[in-house]
């Protein structure tokens, strides 16, 4: 899955690049939700490189983001700039391994060895490397899943509350 704006910053079209060069088992789908102004291009891109493993979810309510976090297994950011990542955070409360670009601002902070992997930005061959390794090695994908859901306890409410008092 990702998760983003379907915008330049995004980088949603580098992302269909790399899909399209991984050659993905016929059983694997890729569900990108969110909804901008690159959205018509997006949709030109995978009609055009025939990706019917690819669909373009839209705008969708947390309940909804929720239950496509819960049924995935790899969640994917390939944003050249992010705030922070918070839909990585999202993504491993529903034990999803990470692949993320390492852009400024968020991911080098969430994404490590144990959850995921930490590509440098705009290394779309690495970054497809990663992601057929993981559907290659069904072992490895499992255990990062699982070491990435033990890591999403870091971000829990309360150990956020903590860790602000312990610096105020």
């Amino acid at each position: 899955t990702m998760i983003a704006r379907l915008d330049e910053d995004k980088n949603v079209l580098e992302f269909l690049e790399i899909i399209k060069e991984s050659n993905l088992p016929q059983d694997w789908e890729v569900k990108i939700i969110g909804d901008g102004d690159q959205r018509k291009i997006l949709e030109n891109y995978i009609n055009e490189n025939s990706l019917s493993n690819v669909s373009l979810e839209g705008q969708l309510n947390s309940a909804q983001v929720k239950d496509i976090l819960s049924k995935s297994k790899i969640n994917c950011l390939t944003s050249l700039r992010e705030g922070f990542g918070v839909v990585l955070i999202e993504a491993m409360f529903s034990s999803n391994a990470l692949i993320a670009y390492d852009c400024p601002s968020g991911p080098s902070e969430i994404v490590n060895n144990e959850n995921g992997f930490l590509i440098p930005l705009r290394d779309k061959k690495l970054f497809q490397n990663k992601l057929k390794f993981l559907i290659e090695n069904p072992y490895t994908l499992e255990t990062l899943m699982k070491t990435s859901f033990q890591d999403s306890q870091n971000w829990k409410k309360d150990t956020i509350i903590e860790k602000w008092k312990n610096i105020l």
